[in-house]
């Protein structure tokens, strides 16, 4: 046997909720303290959210109005993030735990699968590296440079009680405001996004997995002992196809326990991406200023949003034919050479492996491309 471990980034990214005191050890976690402060960090967030909401509804300015209101709208879905994140411990790191590890039999399928891992793991790591970098620049570099020009500025206009640009003490307080909300931010965008995307890869990795092991039903304990009777290698058949058929059932367990986690995720990142795509591309093409930094900002979103949506709507996609490809791949088995009773049972069984596994979202829309090429269009 041949295993799939959870990746050093993915527990890494895991650690990191503990170390930034999203996560508390199972001997604290239910105490009324940390309670309390789960609680006060989604409602600060929920303050920073509106903050963003209201400043953008007030400015003068059009082009920063609609930049500020695709701000708005990404804030409240990651606010969603970070209640996942807050609440949803156990259940995020049961499907880690479970959806991560598995098992092959052959060493040719795991180095091909592990190298398509350890490929797709680097790309998840330069995400994060990237989502950091950006955040970092909103947080720190610009108020930087926009004090020493002069000027009190803030990437994004903010709606406060008080007038940021009137004095020093008040333009710190509100850096401070913002700065702790895109700590939030990066925390878990970087984090949780990633750990998302590996567990829709460990999903498609075990339907191809049992794709392969449908195939090679019969096959190898032929090669190895051609002495074997019939009725030996029968046996030996129907055992491995009721092994296949229980992974088969794990396997679409997981894929629902998975969809019952992050769905409503799934569901706003959907919702919200078509009106993010399109406010992006309006304030690239007709916007009438020259705030080179927004502009840049609004390439940002546009590309966050394009890779965050294809990317759950391919794997899904590949989950869906990879679970679609079953039927076919059984009838690459030695199928032909069993008894007329087993047929039948060969047979019932292809029936069932006609319907494919679906993620829906929002139990309207499935995760496949056909849905990200609609709201690409949209």
């Amino acid at each position: 046997m041949y295993e799939f471990e959870v990746p050093a980034s993915i527990k890494q990214n895991l650690s990191a909720y503990y170390r930034a005191y999203f996560w508390f050890r199972e001997d604290d976690a239910q105490s009324i303290v940390h309670q309390g402060r789960k609680t006060i960090m989604v409602l600060f967030y929920i303050c920073f959210v509106v903050s963003i909401g209201v400043g953008g509804q007030i400015t003068a300015d059009k082009d920063q109005r609609i930049f500020v209101s695709l701000m708005s709208v990404l804030a409240s879905v990651h606010n969603y993030r970070i209640w996942l994140v807050l609440w949803k411990k156990k259940s995020i790191l049961k499907c880690v735990d479970k959806i991560g590890i598995y098992y092959t039999k052959d060493p040719k399928k795991f180095d091909q699968l592990n190298n398509l891992l350890k490929l797709f793991m680097k790309f998840g790591d330069f995400f994060t590296i990237v989502i950091n970098v950006g955040i970092v620049s909103v947080s720190f570099i610009y108020p930087i440079l926009s004090r020493l020009s002069g000027k009190r500025g803030l990437f994004f206009s903010n709606a406060f009680v008080f007038d940021y640009s009137a004095s020093d003490v008040s333009y710190l307080a509100v850096n401070v405001f913002v700065n702790m909300a895109m700590f939030q931010t990066a925390v878990v965008c970087s984090t949780i996004v990633p750990i998302v995307w590996y567990l829709l890869l460990s999903l498609v990795f075990r339907y191809r997995i049992l794709r392969h092991q449908l195939k090679n039903l019969g096959k190898t304990f032929a090669m190895e002992d051609n002495s074997l009777s019939g009725n030996t290698q029968q046996k030996l058949f129907m055992k491995e196809l009721l092994m296949a058929m229980h992974d088969y059932d794990k396997i679409n367990r997981l894929v629902d326990e998975f969809a019952s986690t992050f769905s409503v995720m799934f569901f706003l990142q959907t919702m919200t991406s078509a009106i993010c795509l399109c406010g992006s591309i309006y304030n690239l093409a007709f916007s009438s200023h020259n705030n080179y930094p927004q502009d840049i900002g609004s390439c940002v979103i546009l590309s966050f949003i394009l890779f965050d949506i294809f990317m759950i709507m391919y794997l899904g996609n590949e989950i869906m034919l990879g679970s679609n490809d079953l039927s076919y791949y059984l009838f690459q088995s030695n199928w032909l050479d069993l008894t007329p009773s087993n047929k039948k049972c060969i047979l019932i069984l292809k029936e069932r492996l006609k319907r494919p596994q679906e993620l829906l979202v929002g139990k309207l829309y499935p995760l496949n491309l056909d849905t990200f090429t609609s709201k690409r269009h949209a």
